[in-house]
């Protein structure tokens, strides 16, 4: 596996298995982290503190969370991540699953920037497709 990949699969499986705890060795200190466009009032966050204060809001509305992947590939020099997002809601207890789409881009070994996508294709068109195959 490429050192880019087997990087963020150490970070999915962190976040996994330690929560929002398992993040910050994973970051740059200038990391951004981007929502989707299509999400109400999307905004852009900046630096560890406003990334991992973001997420742990995020984090708190389940009483269970944990990300599968379902694809995983590089592409235009970023790390692309499609799968599904699982947990229980923390109030209602409700389980909750979507299908996301993550781009991934990485500086020295740690994630410099996060971009989440709704929509699994939009994550792929956004790094202009899936590599060839053949």
């Amino acid at each position: 596996m490429e050192p880019d990949l087997d990087l963020v699969r150490r970070y999915l499986d962190a976040v996994n298995e330690g929560g929002l705890d398992a993040l910050a060795p994973f970051l740059d200190p200038e990391i951004e982290y981007r929502e989707d466009p299509k999400f109400p009032q999307a905004t852009v966050y900046r630096g560890v503190d406003d990334v991992v204060a973001q997420w742990g809001e995020f984090f708190e509305s389940f009483s269970d969370y944990r990300f599968e992947i379902d694809e995983l590939f590089s592409a235009d020099g970023k790390v692309v991540i499609l799968g599904r997002e699982i947990g229980h809601g923390a109030a209602s207890g409700a389980p909750a699953e979507r299908r996301t789409g993550w781009i991934y881009t990485l500086r020295a070994g740690k994630v410099a920037r996060a971009e989440i996508f709704l929509d699994p294709d939009d994550a792929v068109a956004a790094v202009g497709g899936r590599p060839d195959s053949g």
